[in-house]
């Protein structure tokens, strides 16, 4: 006959708790079958004596009953629940707004196709708002600071067909670079130089406009460094669910199709290869 501590000993496990490289964190221990990883979590944060709980994960040994312990990272997450301050200027829906990479500059512009430049520091206009397009701005994107220092360039792309470079101290349009014959979604200022556009066709279109830029070296030595070798990479996203990559200075093609089944995208990115 099966007595009380037999029947209560064959609801536990006997294992050894260790951290990922297999130090073990105290003796053995008799665990009930029940304890589950917040269980397992507690007693871990016994042995390391921890000031906080901190969560991990677990795995068992296929060959002993050896239970590994893994530190998960903590995500500390504050909900902004009031605006610190508004400035008004815009006459119209605000639909896309960028900083200037030297953060001495703020671009929006709104569904009525007017840009403002605003002060950060003082939160007011700097100067009459800039015009010029047709229809609303849909794009900004300000040339990277390693090509220009300080940052007084940007470019726009907008529904009235094609994009336009300003002077944000001249507050004037310095070109108009044409080419697309339906609206522009998106506009991207690459590392490179080189000024990516998006339009409303389905198949993805890259347009491509290089101009002279003056270097800063610093900032460019950095920029290298961190490129490498390898070519910059353009990661485009559609409203037909797929996502593609592109190495525009190697090939026109896309370089992969990336597809999901029921996200929507609408977006360019460039960044480099590791």
């Amino acid at each position: 006959m099966e007595t009380a501590s037999e029947a209560g000993m064959s609801n536990t496990v006997m294992c050894v708790l260790t951290d990922p490289e297999g130090t073990h964190l105290g003796s053995s221990m008799d665990i009930p079958q029940t304890a589950g990883p917040l269980q397992l979590t507690q007693l871990v944060n016994k042995f390391l004596n921890n000031e906080e709980m901190l969560p991990y994960s677990f795995y068992v040994s296929e060959t002993l009953c050896v239970c590994f312990s893994q530190q998960q990272a903590v995500f500390r997450i504050r909900p902004v629940n009031r605006c610190s301050q508004t400035i008004a200027g815009h006459k119209n829906w605000v639909l896309s707004i960028a900083w200037s990479p030297d953060g001495k500059h703020l671009v929006s512009g709104s569904k009525s196709g007017e840009l403002c430049c605003w002060n950060p520091k003082k939160g007011e206009l700097d100067g009459n708002p800039l015009t010029g397009r047709k229809k609303w701005i849909t794009g900004i994107s300000w040339e990277p600071v390693h090509l220009s220092s300080p940052c007084r360039r940007f470019v726009t792309s907008s529904k009235d067909g094609d994009a336009r470079i300003w002077d944000v101290t001249l507050k004037k349009s310095l070109i108009c670079l044409s080419g697309h014959t339906l609206a522009v979604t998106c506009v991207k200022w690459g590392g490179d130089g080189i000024i990516y556009t998006g339009c409303i066709p389905l198949m993805p279109t890259i347009a491509r406009h290089l101009m002279h830029i003056t270097n800063v070296i610093t900032a460019l030595e950095r920029y290298n460094q961190a490129k490498g070798d390898s070519p910059e990479i353009l990661v485009s996203g559609s409203d037909d669910f797929t996502m593609f990559l592109w190495e525009p200075s190697v090939s026109k093609q896309s370089k992969k199709r990336l597809t999901s089944k029921s996200l929507l995208y609408s977006f360019t990115l460039y960044f480099k290869s590791f």
